[in-house]
């Protein structure tokens, strides 16, 4: 499995989550994080590398979960249920489609009780599985009309 960081920004971390078969594609979801807050516990996602992740952790809050293991500097790291980054810790939530879905200004993932219901569908049967974070490409993605270059700025003031 798979998860592609494609944008990261103050307010979130927009990625692919995809599962695979050898080489063959057999599922891609959309997820949201926290955004990169130097791995602080609580308001950041996690590093980006490879981890181990139990299949069908029971967690007494969100049920059926993905649990990652040895994640530096954190614990209970899970892919679970969540619509909004505002829900997270820390944890990966995928889901269906990326959205603004309350129309706060913040891009969502939609579906995510839905996409759980998926993974849970494809890794049944497993115990382990292999995750691979990988971060997005610098310089980040950028939504549009998400900020302004100061070297575009000077320009548009002389134009002004």
């Amino acid at each position: 499995m798979k998860l592609n960081r494609v944008f990261q920004n103050q307010h979130k971390t927009l990625g692919k989550l995809e599962l695979y078969d050898d080489k063959t594609l057999l599922l891609r979801l959309r997820c949201i994080e926290l955004p990169w807050r130097n791995n602080q516990v609580g308001q950041s996602c996690i590093i980006a590398k490879t981890y181990m992740a139990r299949v069908g952790h029971s967690s007494p809050r969100f049920g059926w979960t993905l649990w990652l293991q040895e994640v530096p500097g954190r614990t209970e790291i899970l892919v679970h249920s969540a619509n909004y980054v505002r829900q997270l810790l820390g944890c990966i939530a995928p889901g269906l489609f990326h959205r603004d879905i309350d129309n706060d200004g913040i891009i969502d993932v939609g579906s995510s009780g839905k996409a759980m219901d998926i993974l849970k569908i494809y890794l049944e049967g497993l115990s382990w599985i292999k995750i691979e974070i990988i971060d997005p490409p610098k310089p980040n993605w950028v939504e549009r009309n998400e900020y302004i270059p100061n070297a575009l700025k000077k320009l548009l003031h002389k134009v002004a």
